[in-house]
């Protein structure tokens, strides 16, 4: 098959959009970013207290590309970095945290909490090598497509996004017909469906 039939690769970092607002309770005055955080009735009281005295958090972002940044700027230090990577975790209130204990520290996500960095084929299957290093195989049923992003799935933990190496490592084995397109896998088709980049980024587990 083509590979100019095939769904395109993300061609670079998308623009994020921006977080919705939740209402809040928090005293007047708090940034929204404080605000939005505060609505999260899950947050750990150390956190909630260090907002309400009018603390301000340092921005550290998961961007989409899966690179770790501190006020715009991208971490370097590898100890770090893989660090946040086997660190990041989900308030029971859906708030994405950093938590090494006894620390915990509020991050903002670009797009997916998780990253496939590279992918590669053992035995009939496609195993991908995640963010934290670790190894998962790829269950075919939960590939998405978002035009313009790329290819989406599902590992232990939540919603992640492709990157360009490891969407080239599966690329011979997507195939285009006259309903959609499909991951053909050990003698199995698997559709891949087009959905839009929220749907992408929905955690099942979470609901």
């Amino acid at each position: 098959m083509n590979k100019e039939q095939n769904p395109q690769p993300p061609p670079g970092p998308p623009k994020a959009a921006p977080p919705a607002i939740a209402p809040s309770t928090a005293p007047a005055g708090l940034s929204q970013g404080a605000q939005r955080l505060l609505a999260d009735a899950t947050l750990p009281t150390p956190v909630r207290q260090f907002l309400l005295s009018g603390g301000q958090l340092e921005r550290i972002v998961l961007d989409a590309e899966g690179t770790w940044r501190h006020e715009g700027e991208p971490f370097e230090n590898p100890a770090l970095i893989a660090l946040f990577n086997r660190s990041l975790q989900r308030t029971a209130g859906g708030t994405w945290v950093l938590h090494v204990p006894p620390f915990t520290y509020p991050i903002e996500l670009a797009d997916t909490p998780y990253y496939v960095r590279s992918a590669r084929h053992e035995d009939g299957r496609i195993l991908l090598h995640l963010g934290d290093e670790s190894e998962q195989p790829l269950d075919p049923d939960t590939l998405r497509y978002v035009e313009g992003r790329g290819l989406y799935c599902r590992v232990q933990g939540g919603a992640a996004r492709l990157l360009r190496p490891a969407y080239f490592a599966l690329a011979d084995q997507i195939a285009e017909t006259a309903d959609g397109f499909y991951l053909e896998l050990a003698g199995r088709r698997s559709r891949i469906a087009q959905v839009s980049w929220e749907e992408a980024r929905t955690d099942d587990s979470a609901h």
